[in-house]
């Protein structure tokens, strides 16, 4: 394997929809073919680099990124470009104003990379949440709000240290707690109850609650239930969930973090946007555990050829047999297509680890909510979804796709891999672009007009 482009060549890009805003990653040949999308590059702003002020938030743990043009900050509103929305964070967990006590809040490694892609987007309001609960400022009624938690209400358990539990993989900078101890049950956490009781939610105006959500099964269906009839304005984004604990709209699937990420060279890359497949000489390929039957099922397929299926070692590193001298990276990067059967949840991790590597992805999981709202990712585009008791018969499915067929899901796959799930700023901006485009079907409003006029 080629050594993979340091960070120092990087350019942040930033793409600012006519809707939405979603992040780039520079190594990409693949050009977005969104028709709402305009590439605007830092380098060749109109207005002088990057606007730097001191940082607005509480919470000074986060990384607050100098290089991103915050349309809501700058002095001369007349000069930006327009805005639907505006990203709020609370200040009752870790960005409340006593950061003594915020640092008792705690939160995953999970949870904090995906509240720094809320922090980093072109349209957060770092002090409007604060501003409209102390009267020096009013609601308006021609934006949107995307109101985001400041505390966790993911509990990401599993990630990036597997198995290790919540304790392990929290957020331990500045010593921060790591005690699971504020809304670990979504219908007991006094924090959402309390957000959509405030001035901002009951002013008539468009405030939608966006609240993640990491739990093996999804949110408890009875739950769902009493958030329409409370008539709550939220949207879940869900790591596990199924379609009936799901609404449409506005609630969607979270992409799962990759355990680990291929970082393919500018070859590799110019491979998929050629439809070259001769880096590629396995069919499938899939490293793991076989808890679940759709794994052990996948197992028999294994030919020690180009079907390679066998179990993950115990280290830190997966064991590769001798028939394949590479990393697991390479293995996946090295493969036509790439199996992510569910296991002991409906997600499966290696789910974004094929979309990073250019595979495609070939998905067993009954029922799982595939990540982003369909408006803004067809996965019918890129991935091959097909029902857990098939996963013996999964090579006969393969055979009926072409190499033309493969060649536009591959190109597919990376684009939305880049575009939307490369970065914690392009999986926010994804699941802002994905509710803006739906939105606007709705006449600005998500929810009936009694939602948000409803008494406190």
């Amino acid at each position: 394997m080629k050594k993979t482009l340091s960070a120092s060549n990087c350019i942040a890009i930033v793409v600012i929809a006519l809707f939405s805003v979603s992040q780039f990653n520079n190594q990409g040949l693949i050009k977005p073919k969104d028709e709402f999308s305009l590439v605007v590059d830092n380098r060749n702003q109109s207005f002088a680099g990057p606007i730097h002020v001191r940082i607005p938030l509480n919470d000074k743990t986060l990384d607050w990124s100098p290089d991103v043009r915050r349309l809501w900050l700058e002095k001369s509103p007349s000069s930006r470009p327009s805005a639907p929305a505006k990203l709020l964070l609370t200040t009752v967990g870790w960005n409340q104003p006593n950061q003594t006590t915020g640092l008792k809040f705690p939160r995953s490694k999970r949870v904090r990379g995906l509240v720094q892609g809320v922090i980093n987007h072109p349209w957060f309001d770092p002090t409007a949440w604060e501003d409209i609960l102390s009267n020096k400022a009013t609601p308006d009624p021609s934006i949107r709000y995307y109101v985001f938690l400041d505390v966790d209400t993911c509990f990401e358990s599993n990630w990036p240290k597997y198995g290790s539990g919540y304790k392990a993989n929290c957020d331990t900078k500045f010593n921060r707690s790591n005690s699971r101890t504020t809304c670990s049950r979504l219908h007991f956490c006094q924090y959402i109850h309390g957000a959509v009781k405030t001035r901002l939610f009951r002013s008539g105006v468009n405030a939608t609650l966006v609240v993640f959500e990491c739990g093996g099964s999804g949110p408890a269906a009875q739950y769902m239930r009493n958030i329409d009839k409370e008539k709550i304005p939220m949207a879940f984004v869900t790591l596990s969930s199924s379609p009936n604990k799901m609404r449409d709209p506005p609630d969607q699937g979270l992409p799962p973090p990759a355990g680990k990420t291929a970082h393919l060279t500018q070859q590799q890359i110019k491979d998929i946007e050629t439809c070259n497949e001769d880096s590629r000489p396995l069919l499938l390929s899939f490293v793991g555990n076989f808890r679940h039957t759709a794994r052990q099922e996948l197992f028999k397929i294994h030919n020690g050829k180009d079907v390679l299926v066998f179990p993950g070692g115990t280290g830190k590193k997966p064991s590769i047999p001798h028939y394949f001298d590479g990393t697991y990276e390479e293995l996946l990067a090295s493969s036509k297509f790439a199996a992510a059967p569910r296991g002991d949840n409906r997600f499966s991790y290696r789910f974004t680890e094929a979309l990073s590597a250019g595979a495609i992805p070939v998905v067993h999981a009954d029922g799982w909510v595939l990540p982003f709202r369909k408006e803004l990712v067809d996965w019918s585009e890129c991935a091959v979804v097909l029902p857990e008791v098939t996963a013996n018969k999964t090579l006969e499915y393969l055979a009926k796709i072409t190499s033309d067929e493969r060649c536009k899901m591959r190109k597919r796959c990376y684009e939305i891999y880049q575009n939307h799930i490369s970065s914690d700023e392009a999986i926010v901006a994804g699941i802002i672009e994905g509710l803006e485009r739906v939105v606007k079907s709705k006449e600005g409003y998500w929810f009936s007009p009694d939602y948000y006029d409803a008494p406190d």
